[in-house]
């Protein structure tokens, strides 16, 4: 079983992040192709991509992203149309890569968190190389009915997966003076709930977190203003 990255919260963790455990989630397998190991030259959320790897017909998502091969942006629309075709009033509360510790780049899955406005239920999809898995529901407490008013907007997030790397390897080249490992994940929240701040304290709503496992599996992260595209501070 797969865990829904929700909170990372310090470099203390053994493995990738630390989660919230309960969100234990199966999801579809990712593909390992060789990984750089230096910032890449390109941004996978503009690199030109066959009809089959972007939403049919090629039209922008409904969400005003423009459809993409493999980013967290460009499969939104995929996995927003496969949960709303089960929850009509679903709306997006996190995304992250599809595993703990993956070596493609770009990421062949993401993972999308979804909450229900009418009864906070939470549910989770995966999108792997364009194809939505079925969407299964949480069995986690719903959000109340006060935070489900405040989740916000899908297109308050401006910084997409491919982006948010190539300034996340190039931060960890100057940050630690150190070839970017194969080994990373990528988690973002768009909402953070009344329990995710019990959980963690560092969890803040549009905030990219990259963690790169170096060989001995120490993870180091960096993290980025998913509206800005700032690097944040070590500290954050």
């Amino acid at each position: 079983m797969k865990r829904f990255i929700m909170l990372v919260t310090s470099l203390r963790a053994p493995a990738l992040v630390l989660v919230i455990g309960m969100l234990a989630i199966g999801a579809a397998g990712c593909s390992k192709p060789a990984a750089t190991t230096s910032p890449p030259t390109t941004n996978p959320a503009t690199t030109s991509s066959t009809a089959s790897d972007v939403v049919p017909g090629g039209e922008p998502a409904s969400s005003g992203f423009a459809a993409a091969a493999n980013t967290a942006q460009g499969r939104f629309d995929v996995a927003d149309k496969a949960i709303k075709a089960t929850v009509p009033d679903a709306e997006l509360m996190a995304v992250q890569t599809g595993d703990k510790a993956i070596t493609d780049y770009p990421s062949a899955t993401w993972m999308y968190l979804f909450a229900s406005k009418a009864t906070g239920k939470a549910h989770v999809i995966s999108v792997t190389n364009g194809v939505a898995g079925s969407p299964e529901a949480l069995t986690v407490q719903p959000l109340k009915e006060a935070e489900r008013a405040t989740i916000p907007a899908v297109t308050d997030w401006k910084i997409d997966s491919g982006p948010a790397y190539e300034k996340a390897s190039a931060a960890y080249v100057e940050r630690f003076g150190a070839p970017v490992p194969k080994s990373y994940g990528m988690a973002m929240n768009l909402f953070i709930s009344e329990a995710m701040s019990k959980e963690s304290a560092d969890a803040k709503p549009f905030m990219w977190r990259v963690t790169f496992l170096q060989d001995d599996k120490t993870p180091r992260i960096i993290t980025l203003d998913a509206k800005s595209g700032e690097v944040l501070p070590a500290s954050q």
